[in-house]
């Protein structure tokens, strides 16, 4: 018997943002998002997320030793072998995603970070233009 054809590796290079709900020790806040995949070579990408909270808000982030309103983390990540569940990981930092591709311009992840300064939320993603070069 020969196996199936398995699906071609979706491309997710490109800019994607959304709104996360998190929920830090401090409390709750949406946090403006925005992943820049600037790179991918087959399941395997990188690229930069940013990330930007209001100050009214009650979800503190840090990096590493302060607590910020705003950053950047670069982050890598693989698609599974489904080719829609997506995992990420945070450079320097503990910090994981976890989702699915919903369709070619859509993605739904949930962060997950653990330690002093523990954070966990949910967003979802739609691809815009693409990166300017």
């Amino acid at each position: 018997m020969v196996a199936p054809i398995a699906e071609e590796v979706p491309d997710v290079t490109g800019v994607w943002r959304g709104i996360t709900t998190a929920q830090s020790a401090t409390g709750f806040s949406k946090v403006e998002a925005e992943f820049r995949f600037t790179e991918q070579e087959g399941a395997l990408f990188r690229g930069i997320y940013h990330y930007r909270l209001p100050e009214s808000g009650e979800v503190r982030m840090h990096d590493g030793e302060n607590v910020v309103w705003e950053g950047e983390e670069n982050v890598m990540g693989v698609i599974d072998w489904d080719n829609r569940t997506i995992r990420l990981s945070d450079h320097g930092d503990d910090g994981h995603y976890e989702g699915r591709l919903v369709n070619s311009d859509t993605m739904e992840l949930i962060y997950f970070e653990s330690g002093e300064f523990a954070v966990v939320g949910r967003g979802v993603y739609l691809r815009h233009e693409a990166i300017d070069e």
